[in-house]
């Protein structure tokens, strides 16, 4: 279903403490997410090169599961950072009014 429209509402003016607000939890989310790779993700990897190189499935299968934790961690901050930090603050600087776009649409399809 494509949905477009040709006016949309918009904010009277852009409101900078929520948009400095959003850019700094997006921040916040991408240095811990950079934390992550590095202090948790990176080390696991290196350990697991030698137990490929060697086919042990027991040691390869335990590196994954070791990597579960970090892993979903680093996706669940990437979707926050992205989808909800970064998109707020660019719909704070255009103005962008209607938050609840999508949330008609759902409700369209759900009835």
């Amino acid at each position: 279903m494509l949905c477009y429209q040709y006016k949309f509402p918009r904010t009277p003016k852009i409101r900078w403490d929520y948009a400095l607000n959003y850019l700094f939890q997006w921040a916040i989310a991408t240095l811990l997410m950079i934390f992550i790779s590095i202090q948790y993700i990176t080390p696991l990897i290196q350990n697991a090169i030698p137990h490929i190189k060697s086919r042990n499935i027991l040691g390869m299968l335990e590196r994954i599961a070791k990597l579960a934790i970090p892993n979903v961690g680093s996706w669940i901050l990437m979707f926050y950072a992205n989808f909800h930090c970064w998109l707020n603050f660019i719909a704070e600087i255009t103005c962008f009014g209607d938050r609840v776009f999508y949330k008609v649409l759902i409700m369209n399809l759900i009835n």
